[in-house]
């Protein structure tokens, strides 16, 4: 099994999904995705009132304070 491994230097909190959370400054969406072990492609993701596309996730950057709400899709017949 793979081990994820994240530096937390200097900490920021976010509310995600209504509870907060706490991570490093230099944490992307895309860091965030990855640490909560969902998959990109199967996600909405709101970040401040914005719906934000999975080919940004590498380039938006949580700030403290930010607001994340994840949707994720679960395929059912």
């Amino acid at each position: 099994m793979e081990t994820k491994s994240y530096i937390f230097d200097n900490r920021i909190r976010i509310k995600l999904n209504g509870e907060f959370f706490s991570c490093s400054t230099n944490f992307s969406i895309a860091n965030l995705i990855d640490y909560l072990d969902f998959q990109s492609e199967k996600v909405i993701l709101e970040h401040n009132s914005k719906l934000v596309h999975s080919n940004e996730f590498h380039q938006s950057f949580l700030k403290d304070g930010d607001n994340v709400e994840i949707v994720t899709i679960v395929g059912g017949g």
